[in-house]
């Protein structure tokens, strides 16, 4: 009896789909030669008993603690990396930095030493830069040697002890020379190691990964993920997963696994001009997760801080970096929400349940050009004495509330969520209406509502295709350039909709690009003219919100000024994402937002008020004759004269007229039934003649 209560037991803990139980299950059916670690039933209780108590402990302080803690909102400061900002989570007891992914769920960390941790990209190539100078001094000085040995070697017998002095002399400078770059150069190696440790599986004791043969973890598959728990990391079982970031398509080699997973974000800022928040795990020569100098301390809500065991995670091994898009990060954190997630597990839902109902965001990027200068001026400090650093930056927060309209005050509110469709619930989206362009309306004909995305993953706008080419009519853009031009317009226009990076060659080598298109610089170019939409259409005349086209200009280098504006994939006719817009976080540092969560809406609040400057506007098309304009593409249509019978159109006057060849072919008709008539009549007066001249 006790036999039987004990395999009901067991049988139901698998069937619930508890994680070590999962474990257990999928060890049967692993592949030959995987490590295997096949738990008893009693330790699989236990370990599913102790994650599902720190889970409810968690889940209880994070309703007890914003009951007092979110009276009014509390901000939680967000680094800003490059476009990208970000939090940091202790996971494994190794502090990371994760950019922020609205789009995706679930802890992607990326594995040190791997094409995936790209953080020191940036320090390895200024370490090459400042080798070569250093080489190139150090052959300078033996040339400048050389040359003073072979003019001094006439004057040494008379005055030998004076050039012996002199040579020792020169010998210790360029000694003591030597040992001062040797110094350096083991400096900077040593932070160029610790810029580029991402996550480090090894160094985890809690670790554990799911060695399912390229199995994908989906929320759409039709069973559940199992996993066949192991402490190896085997590339081999991993699997590919693709998605979307400024409009093209990027793919990453995951490994799933659990970990510890604890989010302190207890020290924010970081010396100007340097990265945000220094290098993870601390500063040179200091213990892991200690502040920088120069980093300011901040509190955070108290309700910001849990300690998670066994939590899932996913190790990337391997990721697209031709166009990377979170360099200088250590991961990305999917803050989708559960209806995105595969494991059944989500740190942002829990985070946010069940006493915030509002989430702001306040974004603030730094101006592109300012960005340059800081690059140049890290660049030049190691042979350049230090100078003042920029101005201080303007913060960015992310805000928590039990009221969303105590976060920013007063809003302008998007009409409800529209809910109820696979993987969209779990998307920050909204609907816009009425988008318009230099005063015209752009997009499509048959469709004024566009689906609007919050994505964190993209730096620049991304538009459908429709949208995208009213742009490129309305603005000065160089069209003609490979980054501008029409997929439809190549000659492979089915692979052509789906946007990749183009890989262009410059003087230092070939650099991929994402499809900004260049502006053209020619006289009343600048400033671009902005972009409105309005949230609702209930009114007559709805407010509109501005989106100046001015503040998405970035700068390229080898192509200079571009505007961050990219189309959006092709993926099907029926795809809702091919209709989508996609605030990514340059379009998101225009305004500030606000989810509300009773009652499934966004709010949003423009920052700084522009002036309507429609100055850079391409000159309206003037239609002639029987011409229509079209404002989408600022061009005239020319009537369509096969819809009348007899009728072409006149290229000079665009006027449906009556074909050249009609008057001739009637007069030849005409002509010819005339002939016939006459012909006819002869016929009939022969025959008459002769049936008289019978008839006598």
């Amino acid at each position: 009896m006790l036999f039987l209560a004990a395999c009901c037991c067991c049988c139901c803990f698998l069937i619930l789909g508890g994680p070590a139980g999962a474990a257990a299950a999928a060890a049967a059916a692993a592949p030959p030669g995987a490590p295997r670690e096949v738990p008893d039933a009693a330790a699989a209780a236990a370990a599913a008993a102790e994650a599902a108590a720190i889970a409810a402990a968690a889940a209880a302080a994070a309703a007890a603690g914003p009951a007092k803690a979110l009276q009014t909102p509390a901000q939680v400061p967000l680094k800003v990396v490059g476009s990208r900002v970000a939090l940091q989570v202790q996971v494994g007891g190794q502090q990371l930095l994760l950019g922020l992914d609205s789009c995706k769920e679930g802890l992607r960390l990326f594995a040190s030493g791997s094409s995936a941790c790209t953080s020191g990209r940036r320090g390895s190539l200024l370490q090459q830069q400042q080798q070569q100078q250093q080489q190139a001094l150090a052959a300078a000085r033996r040339q400048q040697q050389a040359a003073a040995e072979d003019a001094g070697s006439p004057r040494e017998a008379p005055a030998g002890e004076p050039a012996a002095a002199q040579q020792q002399q020169q010998q210790q400078q360029q000694g003591d020379a030597e040992a001062k770059q040797r110094k350096q150069l083991a400096k900077q190696q040593q932070q160029q190691q610790q810029q580029q440790d991402c996550y480090n599986p090894d160094a985890s004791s809690s670790s554990t990964w799911c060695l399912n043969w390229h199995e994908v973890c989906t929320p759409f598959s039709e069973s559940p993920f199992s996993c066949r728990a192991s402490k190896q990391h085997d590339p081999q079982y991993a699997a590919r997963y693709k998605q979307i970031v400024d409009g093209i398509f990027v793919s990453e080699l995951r490994l799933e696994g659990y970990d510890t997973v604890e989010l302190v974000p207890t020290h924010v800022g970081g010396p100007p001009g340097g990265p945000p928040g220094g290098p993870p795990g601390g500063p040179p020569g200091g213990p892991p997760g200690a502040p920088q100098e120069g980093t300011a301390e901040m509190s955070v809500p108290s309700f910001f801080s849990l300690r998670l065991s066994k939590f899932p995670v996913k190790l990337v091994l391997e990721r697209d970096t031709d166009f990377d898009a979170y360099e200088g990060l250590d991961g990305v954190w999917g803050i989708a929400g559960p209806d995105l997630c595969c494991r059944e597990a989500s740190l942002w839902n829990l985070l946010l349940e069940p006493a915030v109902k509002g989430v702001g965001l306040d974004i603030n990027l730094p101006p592109p050009r300012a960005a340059a200068a800081a690059a140049a001026a890290a660049a030049a400090a190691a042979e350049a004495p230090p100078e003042p650093g920029p101005p201080a930056e303007v913060p960015s927060f992310l805000y928590f509330s039990r009221e969303a309209r105590s976060i920013f005050g007063e809003m302008e509110w998007a009409q409800r969520m529209q809910t109820g469709a696979a993987g969209v619930d779990a998307l920050l989206h909204f609907t816009t209406f009425d988008w318009k362009l230099c005063g015209e309306p752009v997009g499509h004909p048959l469709s004024r509502s566009w689906e609007a995305v919050v994505d964190l993953s993209s730096e620049c706008l991304v538009v459908p295709p429709p949208m995208w080419k009213s742009l490129r009519a309305w603005l000065p853009l160089d069209v003609e350039h490979e980054l501008c031009k029409d997929p439809e317009a190549e000659e492979d226009s089915l692979n052509a909709h789906i946007s990749r990076p183009v890989s262009l060659q410059g003087e230092a080598g070939e650099k991929t690009y994402r499809r900004t298109c260049p502006l053209l610089q020619r006289p009343n170019s600048r400033p671009l003219p902005s972009l409105s939409f309005a949230l609702t259409q209930t009114q007559s005349d709805p407010p509109r919100l501005q989106i100046p086209l001015e503040k998405l200009v970035i700068h390229e280098e080898g192509i200079g000024d571009v505007l961050c504006v990219v189309p959006q994939p092709f993926l099907s006719m029926g795809a809702d994402q091919w209709r989508q817009i996609r605030f990514g976080t340059r379009v998101l540092s225009l305004f500030k937002l606000v989810m509300d969560r009773d009652n499934w809406r966004v709010g949003l609040k423009e920052k700084h008020a522009e002036p309507a400057n429609d100055v850079a506007c391409a000159d309206r098309a003037v239609c002639i004759g029987d011409q229509v304009y079209v404002p989408y593409t600022n061009r005239c249509a020319d009537p369509d004269c096969s819809v009348k019978i007899l009728f072409e159109m006149n290229p000079e006057t665009k006027v449906c007229e009556l074909a050249w060849w009609v008057p001739g072919a009637v007069v030849a008709a005409i002509a010819a039934l005339v002939t016939l008539e006459l012909y006819v009549l002869h016929l009939r007066s022969r025959v008459v003649a002769e049936a008289c001249s019978g008839r006598r």
